[in-house]
């Protein structure tokens, strides 16, 4: 059943820049009212420009998601300005890389902390607005790797797919209330994310970053994924199943028994995939 949102009015934690932003222009685009909330004030504060200029209502509001007294900074500032929304975007988190033996604990604890907590205190936070509402979306933002864990990602991937069973559960609580559920678990594709990462395997981060570049999909594909599903009431949104993530599937099964910790050879099947697609099309 659709439950299309009554005001258009869209809040994006992590909003400011990368896949964050292109969620902000994607909805821009389709007249809806923005509010931004990042930890970056500077590029809060552009991106938010940028979105004025454009003709559409948007604001900015900083806020760690690690941090309660920020969510509710966030909160009350949406509620002053609109006293009410119809979509949460949990996109705000960190990516940190690493094997069990090169994770700490101090590490896994902030990742846990950043990624499933903070989206936990935006659900627990909004939750009760939208039960009062009727209607409301709540999209949380995981990860392929919440479904098949990456190499080399394993306390990033836990909360990914902690994140992927949150919004189960969460999509089953809410459906009396007319609220929707959706949870994004996208294939990689090119972002700032390992750039501004934390990845202590010089390898990894290297391979990781090779892989992205091969990508196929693109961030402004999976915002309008992203907004479709929310319109139409969708739970999940990903990628191309039958070939990217398809490929990508097989690719990692192969890592995990022959180099889990560097991933080098994902990097040079991509490149091959790469090579195959290009000669094909210049053979047509």
């Amino acid at each position: 059943m659709k439950l299309i949102p009554k005001g258009n009015r869209v809040l994006i934690t992590g909003g400011a820049s990368g896949f964050g932003k292109a969620m902000a222009l994607k909805f821009a685009q389709q007249g809806w009212r923005i509010y931004i909330a990042d930890i970056d004030v500077q590029q809060a504060k552009k991106t938010t420009l940028e979105l004025t200029a454009q003709g559409v209502e948007a604001h900015w509001v900083k806020c760690d998601i690690s941090q309660p007294d920020d969510i509710q900074t966030m909160y009350d500032a949406v509620m002053a300005s609109w006293q009410g929304l119809d979509v949460l975007i949990n996109n705000a988190g960190i990516y940190s890389g690493g094997t069990i033996n090169e994770v700490d604990e101090a590490t896994w604890l902030k990742v846990i902390d950043v990624n499933l907590v903070g989206t936990f205190r935006c659900c627990h936070k909004f939750v009760p607005l939208f039960q009062k509402q009727k209607t409301g979306r709540i999209v949380n933002i995981a990860s392929l790797s919440g479904i098949l864990p990456t190499p080399g990602s394993i306390h990033y991937a836990a909360t990914k797919a902690a994140i992927v069973n949150l919004s189960q559960s969460l999509r089953h609580e809410l459906r009396l209330y007319k609220v929707g559920v959706t949870v994004a678990a996208p294939n990689i594709f090119p972002t700032g994310i390992f750039s501004n990462g934390m990845i202590p395997n010089g390898s990894i981060k290297q391979s990781l970053e090779t892989v992205m570049s091969y990508s196929d999909v693109t961030a402004d594909s999976v915002a309008n994924s992203v907004f479709n599903a929310v319109m139409n009431d969708e739970f999940l949104v990903s990628t191309d199943l039958d070939t990217d993530i398809g490929w990508f599937l097989k690719a990692l099964d192969k890592a995990y028994t022959t180099s889990i910790e560097t991933l080098a050879f994902i990097a040079k099947s991509f490149d091959k995939k790469s090579q195959t697609k290009r000669k094909r099309k210049e053979r047509q």
